[in-house]
């Protein structure tokens, strides 16, 4: 199926002039039957990315594309999801537009493949609970955001299993009572306020005398409000800890990014449909939810909250521009970074949509501990 938008003339053609320009899309009917919501993505060098959304009703797609600044290499994207939100044709084409001229873009859409079917695994922890994790099976994928200093490269990485979900408040609390700790977190029993000074192996604890029993209280205060929220203030040692103990560890960057972005260089997790609070916990809209609270925004493989939520530790150092140096089969972060800094990945609760996407890359002190920073585990 092909997709012309606009031929050559004021109305019709995509370019810079006029308000926008109107596209009518037939479907044949098989795609009629399967496509339930549709967008196109402009992207470009020097080009702040657009995403229109487009109505299809019975078998039309249509919709406004907004004017597009001229410039070299603009490509436009077409995705089309069935009624589960689930990619099944796609399309792009890459046009240079020059000033005051108007271009013609021809997209031709192709049926996806059939999508990789998620598979959990329950990994027994030592305290006799379970944690969920999602098979991210071995293959290429294609890491980075293509500007400086994170070029886009197609890197391996070998089969591993990563958390479903991000590590909660109770699970840490159930590790530090076997572990036999007489200290607990307390910032994080606060309820609405539960992100403010919140700590983990960092500062503000309380003495807890039943050393080896899980609490339901500490200090005189349930732990019930934030037993399914995410921990945070979390340093990358004592994320490492509790990894350990339970007999995983934290993913690798490159592990982190495939099972964010899947194999079809995926903006978000969901795709690349904009953000909305249906898919994540950001923006400052709801403050910090329960882990797997947002289900349309999953990943390819079926783990939740990989935009937004809490920003999340990962194994490696940081450095700006290891990438030009990295291998391509199983990647790892440099010996140290300089100043110490791990990698974090992920964007926050807190954060804009453009600090969302699966490539967005960022780096804490690996002994600091912030609000809006928490972990998951992975293993081989």
């Amino acid at each position: 199926m092909t997709v012309v938008l606009g031929c050559g003339d004021r109305d019709e053609a995509v370019g810079p002039v006029g308000e926008g320009t109107s596209i009518t899309i037939p479907l044949n009917k098989t795609a009629a039957s399967e496509i339930a919501s549709a967008e196109l993505v402009i992207t470009g060098e020097g080009f702040t990315s657009v995403t229109q959304e487009l109505i299809v009703s019975g078998d039309i797609i249509s919709g406004v594309v907004e004017s597009i600044l001229p410039g070299l290499n603009r490509t436009f994207t077409m995705n089309a999801y069935d009624a589960d939100n689930v990619l099944v044709y796609s399309g792009s084409t890459t046009v240079d537009i020059a000033d005051g001229e108007q271009a013609q873009v021809s997209i031709n859409l192709i049926p996806v493949d059939a999508p990789f079917a998620p598979e959990i695994v329950s990994h027994e922890l030592p305290d006799d609970t379970f944690m969920d994790l999602m098979r991210v099976p071995a293959g290429d994928y294609t890491r980075g955001s293509g500007d400086h200093p994170d070029p886009i490269q197609v890197v391996y990485v070998s089969e591993f299993y990563m958390g479903k979900r991000e590590v909660t408040f109770s699970q840490v609390v159930r590790w530090l009572a076997d572990r036999g700790n007489h200290e607990y977190p307390v910032g994080a029993l606060d309820g609405a306020d539960f992100p403010a000074g919140a700590a983990f192996l960092d500062f503000g604890f309380v003495s807890n005398a039943n050393s080896g029993e899980v609490p339901t209280a500490i200090d005189g205060r349930s732990i019930l409000p934030a037993a399914n929220k995410p921990v945070v203030s979390v340093h990358w040692l004592a994320a490492s800890e509790y990894c350990k103990w339970a007999g995983l560890r934290l993913p690798t960057e490159a592990e982190w990014e495939k099972a964010a972005r899947g194999i079809d260089a995926r903006i978000f997790p969901w795709g690349d449909a904009k953000v909305d609070t249906s898919r994540a916990n950001y923006g400052n809209h709801f403050g910090l939810r329960d882990v797997g609270s947002f289900l349309s925004g999953v990943s390819p493989y079926g783990v939740l909250d990989m935009a937004g939520s809490v920003r999340e530790w990962v194994a490696d150092w940081f450095e700006t521009g290891h990438y030009y140096a990295s291998d391509n089969i199983d990647p790892t972060g440099p010996e140290r970074g300089f100043g110490n800094p791990k990698v974090i990945r992920g964007g926050d609760y807190k954060s804009g949509p453009g600090e969302l996407p699966t490539f967005r890359r960022d780096h804490r002190d690996f002994l600091s501990g912030d609000n809006n920073i928490g972990f998951r585990c992975a293993r081989n």
